[in-house]
């Protein structure tokens, strides 16, 4: 039964809710980029060794040695892109990612709008959710990344069945994800 205000009675007491918008945490890297910070705290050990430089040393060492002004860079594994970011800090370079997991890739997208205004994603970078097929026969070691490859193409499983996806130690083989597959030759 609703109660009826008189002039005499106090007005109501409206309770005032503040949303605060969620703001990206954008965290300045020593290598020239910025990654969007998740505030989850699940990547936070990434993030710590990634701002100390002790976040795969090797990787950024090859990209610094073997990267020549306006060369490919193919990532292989993109996930959040801290490699591929990198590359783009070189003059000229384009970079293609491969990611098949789809929250990993999304995070890699997050990542390149970031940094479109110093680094120009949008027209230096792809990101293809395409992966190879595995194989026995043939295995590829790209700046560090694992890539087989096959002389067909198909489809192959993908997944990280401890931590789900969106997580950089995702594997082919395991996993509730199943990506499209293409050869060596088909991904150049």
């Amino acid at each position: 039964m609703a109660t009826k205000l008189t002039s005499n009675d106090p007005p109501p007491q409206v309770l005032q809710v503040q949303t605060k918008t969620a703001q990206p945490s954008l965290l300045p890297t020593p290598y020239g980029y910025r990654l969007h910070q998740q505030e989850d705290g699940v990547f936070h050990w990434f993030y710590e060794r990634l701002v100390t430089m002790q976040w795969e040393p090797f990787s950024f060492a090859i990209i610094d040695t073997c990267l020549q002004p306006d060369s490919y860079f193919i990532d292989i594994g993109t996930w959040i892109a801290p490699l591929a970011l990198y590359a783009l800090t070189k003059p000229g370079t384009a970079v293609l990612g491969v990611e098949p997991d789809p929250v990993a890739r999304e995070r890699c997208f997050i990542n390149m709008a970031a940094n479109e205004d110093t680094l120009q994603c949008s027209e230096r970078m792809i990101v293809e959710p395409v992966c190879s097929k595995p194989t026995p026969l043939i295995t590829i070691s790209l700046f560090f990344t694992a890539l087989s490859v096959s002389n067909g193409d198909g489809a192959v499983q993908f997944g990280n069945v401890d931590h789900g996806l969106g997580d950089s130690m995702s594997k082919m083989g395991v996993g509730e994800l199943t990506v499209p597959a293409m050869t060596f030759s088909q991904l150049l």
